[in-house]
């Protein structure tokens, strides 16, 4: 039979998950700027067609990560990490091009 959530441990994963959220929440402040003022399709100042559709991407895949995070912790924590493994390898290949 398993055995009831520690409250303590629950606190200390409500407590990340809101520092998750608070991260995305502000990447995904910075993918909708860049929306806003240059357009869906723009090209990021000339970077492939494929990485500036990955970050345009965020724009959606971040605040879908922070809705999950609440409303299903296993789901969003999962994607979340998808999302930062992702970006960090993304922007290591970008950088070294």
């Amino acid at each position: 039979m398993p055995r009831p959530p520690d409250a303590k441990a629950s606190r200390r994963s409500l407590i990340l998950r809101t520092i998750y959220a608070l991260c995305l929440l502000g990447a995904t402040y910075n993918h909708w700027y860049a929306i806003y003022h240059h357009g869906l399709h723009w090209d990021y100042g000339g970077f492939p067609k494929g990485s500036a559709t990955f970050w345009t991407a965020l724009a959606f895949f971040d605040p879908a990560a922070v809705i999950l995070l609440f409303a299903r912790p296993n789901v969003g924590v999962g994607l979340t990490i998808g999302i930062i493994v992702t970006d960090v390898i993304h922007n290591v290949w970008i950088q070294a091009h």
